[in-house]
């Protein structure tokens, strides 16, 4: 019998629109869903290549460690066992931590879909440590904390129907890498047809550097000096700025005094401004916002005060386009004539009227991600460039930089005692902890390590940290117990025999996995998961990061199964709420659930009741679009589009008075109580970032130590990949065999300068003496400095004698506290290597 589907695609987060047709219950066909407002009927390679993913070999039955020996390389020797068997023994081990003390129960997963059910499974098991997964290690720790603070969002996309002039750094949005690829992909086309101008920055030839306008290569990690050079030519040189936003929407105006903080009313407390049409401080709400001053120095009460944007001002003067050309390698005239284009294509002071209403015009926009925020000092990078779009008011406004999200029909931002903004708390759009206000800083009582962080907003590395140094952080326990699904850590992380230690070091490891890899292989227990195609995923496209920003639709989807998993098999956050009752801890699940969800009236939960999987999903929509639009209706639907999006969600900060910061003054209490708590624990951390305006510092690798270590590795993303999870699928992988993705990309000029020629087998070897191998591919898109490393590639796991061709980058790096962002937990990708020829060896068919 045939039937097709509406549901939603997970080969990587975005959740595009997909149709599946079924015979007799296997799906034997996958197209685009034209009616979804954000994918419109089109799938990438990934989507298509879901059949071949669910076709794959997969774990049927749960597997038991036999083998104690837990290694790379090793074969755990699985004995397969009954699902009741397994239950059991995931039951005794949870309830006996449970008992002794709920932290030692850690959960590393990036199922960001199944997450608004997974956390209050949490919460009432008591454990708060859970862990976004590997990804956070290269995601964008630096990226999504600085969003928060300037724009409420988690991230952002450029407004492509409105922008002219588009810089993209450290990112390949638009180009089936990042945010939203469907909508931002054929967005971005548009856009270009019509005239947009597109700048890439980045060390390597991507796809985004190979179709732009221009191409600009950069010295690894240089990015921050790149901006704060572009910020001199704007404020001092140029000034192109737009004073009026300034002024009315950040805190550029506000007083700060010779410690760097605040000059504040001493009955109010609020930060003074100093108004120019009077000659007088005042507080920052009173008086008319074109009297603020935003140049000058000042005295208030015996006090030598400035603005914060003279400070701005000062600080990037040192930044010039001269000694920044020598850090970045990029010319200092292109560096001024960057600036002085983008400045120019803001068109600052510029109005245009958008569905009868007249907004501010700023289409210009700088985009970054993952390279800007991959290194030591992450957060002060992203700053730098965010200043970028803020300083010409390019933000929340047509043709500028947007955020996604972060105001909509059910939830609001905020605004401090300060004027500051606050991104919002409600339940749909929340992610993580914020980054303004800094929270309490006190010894770490988990190991996210987030109490030493508290202007950060992701976990990062520091539970690997923590795993491997204990003692250095004053924990009173490990993990006894790690539930591990969708991350691998082993892979996705830095080399493996570090991460391999720490996995060692806890006693009982159980994934959920629907194939092997290889952080199963060190698992004691693998218990089978569902794959997407056989899950219920209520409302997966959470806004803040699912729907596209700007105008247009609110929409919401369901992950609906199209087929029945093997026996036995479920969604493995339903495994773990089948144990709620064994674990005693069903009636406060569902009380937390209750609150959590928002549950009210007839969709509450009865803590004494029992409700399967399907009744506790269905309560969650019919609370949140009524009884009429509940399971039922998605399953036959698909999809569920709410309405338009008024001009004030679209376009908010227009429409909201909170301001943002280009100063970022909370960071220098932020740091005298980390230095205080950090001092008393007697633990070397450096708090030399919590600085309240951004500088370039090198990278630990930057600076080069031997003659021989000539090149920086630099990974980049590949739009038919995500992660290492696609590294096994026969119709991805036959792509990147063609196209030379498992290769290593060497610079043609040095390539030949080392004697190397296409077909090379050679050895890359970091200065921490971490080797991986491949194939030399000699090309011209490269920064001279670079050998260029595509994707997640490397694999092995030997107990299903599974091997991929290709290096595998993260194997190159160190996991050290000195080479991770203390304000962030981002850790550093920026290492320096050389290439090692092996003698009369070339590889097959070369």
């Amino acid at each position: 019998m045939e039937k097709w589907f509406r549901t939603s695609c997970y080969m990587c987060h975005y959740c595009c629109g997909m149709l599946v047709r079924t015979i007799d219950g296997r799906p034997v066909e996958i197209v685009g869903d034209p009616e979804n407002p954000m994918s419109q009927g089109r799938l990438c390679a990934k989507g298509h290549a879901a059949l071949a993913s669910y076709y794959q070999p997969r774990v049927r039955k749960p597997l038991l460690r036999t083998n104690p020996n837990k290694a790379i390389g090793v074969d755990p020797q699985w004995r397969e066992i009954e699902f009741d068997e397994a239950r059991d023994l995931l039951l005794q081990k949870l309830t006996k931590v449970r008992a002794d003390n709920p932290k030692k129960l850690a959960i590393i997963n990036f199922d960001l879909h199944a997450s608004r059910l997974l956390q209050p499974w949490i919460a009432t098991f008591g454990t708060p440590n859970a862990f976004p997964g590997a990804a956070q290690y290269f995601c964008g720790p630096g990226v999504h904390a600085v969003l928060h603070m300037t724009q409420g969002a988690f991230v952002t996309l450029p407004d492509y129907p409105y922008c002219n002039y588009l810089i993209l750094i450290g990112t390949q949005v638009g180009f089936g890498g990042n945010i939203l690829p469907l909508y931002a992909s054929p967005a971005l086309a548009e856009a270009r047809a019509r005239g947009m101008k597109l700048v890439v920055v980045d060390p390597g030839g991507s796809n985004a550097a190979g179709l732009a306008d221009e191409w600009v290569p950069i010295r690894p990690g240089t990015d921050a000096a790149l901006a704060l050079a572009m910020l001199n030519v704007l404020l001092n040189d140029r000034q192109l700025y737009d004073a009026n936003f300034l002024r009315l929407r950040t805190n550029a105006p506000y007083l700060v005094g010779p410690g760097g903080q605040y000059v504040r009313d001493p009955d109010t407390g609020k930060p003074l401004v100093w108004d120019e049409h009077n000659g007088r401080p005042i507080c920052y709400d009173q008086g008319p916002p074109e009297a603020y001053a935003l140049s000058g120095s000042y005295e208030v009460k015996g006090i030598l005060c400035q603005p914060s944007f003279q400070r701005l001002r000062d600080h990037v003067r040192s930044y010039t386009p001269e000694q920044v050309a020598e850090v970045t390698t990029i010319p200092a005239k292109t560096i001024r004539r960057i600036a002085e284009e983008f400045g120019e294509a803001a068109r600052i002071g510029a109005t245009i009227r958008v569905e009868g209403v007249s907004l501010p015009y700023r289409p210009a926009c700088v985009q970054f991600f993952r390279g800007v925020s991959q290194h030591r000092h992450s957060m002060l990078n992203c700053i730098a460039v965010q200043l970028l779009n803020i300083v010409v008011g390019a933000i929340d406004v047509p043709g500028g930089s947007l955020g996604v999200n972060p105001r909509g029909p059910w939830w609001e931002m905020g605004e401090d005692a300060d004027g500051m903004l606050l991104s919002s708390q409600e339940f749909t759009v929340k992610t993580g902890p914020e980054s303004y206000p800094a929270r309490p800083v006190r010894a770490p009582e988990s190991l996210t390590l987030l109490d030493l962080m508290p202007v950060s907003g992701s976990v990062g590395a520091a539970f690997v940290e923590a795993l491997l140094h204990p003692e250095k952080f004053r924990l009173d326990y490990l993990p006894e117990v790690l539930i591990n699904c969708r991350s691998n850590i082993m892979k996705n992380s830095t080399n493996p025999e570090e991460i391999a230690v720490a996995l060692r070091r806890i006693p009982f490891l159980v994934c959920f996995a629907f194939e092997l890899n290889e952080t199963t292989e060190f698992a004691d227990l693998v218990i089978p998961d569902a794959h997407f195609l056989e899950r219920l995923d209520v409302i997966p496209n959470k806004p803040n990061n699912f729907i596209p920003p700007g105008l247009g639709e609110w929409f919401w989807v369901v992950r609906q199964p199209v087929a029945a998993p093997p026996p036995g098999v479920k969604h493995w956050v339903e495994f773990l709420y089948d144990l709620a009752g064994p674990l005693e801890i069903k009636e406060d699940l569902y009380s937390v659930l209750n609150a959590y969800l928002h549950l009210e009236n007839q969709f509450r939960l009865d803590p004494k009741s029992d409700y399967s999987w399907e009744e506790i999903n269905n309560a969650y929509l019919m609370s949140l679009f009524g009884p009429d639009h509940g399971l039922t209706y998605f399953k036959e639907q698909g999809l569920y589009i709410s309405g338009k999006k008024r001009i004030e969600e679209a376009y908010p900060l227009s429409f909201f008075k909170a301001r943002i910061p280009i100063y970022f003054e909370h960071f220098i209490e932020a740091g005298r109580l980390v230095r205080d708590v950090t001092s008393k624990m007697g633990l070397e951390w450096d708090v030399a970032d919590y600085q309240p305006l951004p500088d370039w510092t090198p990278c630990p690798s930057f600076r080069k130590t031997s003659p021989e270590y000539d090149l920086f590795a630099v990974n980049f993303k590949l739009p038919y990949h995500t992660f290492s999870r696609t590294a096994d699928n026969p119709w991805l992988m036959e792509i990147s065999e063609r196209g030379g993705d498992l290769d290593l990309w060497i610079p043609a000029e040095a390539g030949q300068r080392k004697g190397l020629t296409d077909g090379d087998l050679v050895w890359i070897e970091s200065e921490f003496g971490f080797r991986v191998r491949g194939k030399v591919r000699l090309v011209q898109g490269l920064h001279p400095e670079v050998v260029g490393i595509p994707g997640g590639f490397g694999r092995r796991v030997s107990s299903i004698s599974k091997k991929n061709r290709g290096p595998d980058f993260n194997g190159l790096l160190p996991h050290r506290l000195d080479r991770m962002d203390t304000l962030t937990g981002a850790l550093d990708a920026c290492v320096r290597i050389r290439v090692i020829k092996e003698e009369h060896s070339r590889a097959p068919g070369s």
